[in-house]
């Protein structure tokens, strides 16, 4: 299985309850399986098949609700866990 750990810039973090509005609303994304968000953006950890544009789709669509823009996403680290 492949995880991957990303990170994203957002636009609309200005307060401390969107930033946990933003924390709960990546756990509701398919394939996220950790999110660590602050002020400055947020670093998630996500696993399986990864498509960017799909994955980005459910992330904007996510935030949308609750007014935060994503700007960008990028890969802090790809890896693939040997299977046993």
């Amino acid at each position: 299985m492949t995880r991957r750990v990303l990170r994203l810039a957002m636009d609309g973090l200005v307060a401390v309850h969107a930033a946990r509005a933003v924390h709960t609303a990546l756990g509701g994304v398919s394939g996220v399986i950790t999110a660590e968000v602050s002020m400055a953006g947020a670093v998630i950890e996500v696993e399986g098949p990864f498509d960017a544009e799909r994955f980005r789709v459910a992330v904007e669509a996510a935030l949308e609700p609750i007014g935060i823009r994503l700007v960008s996403v990028s890969t802090i680290q790809a890896r693939a866990l040997p299977l046993a």
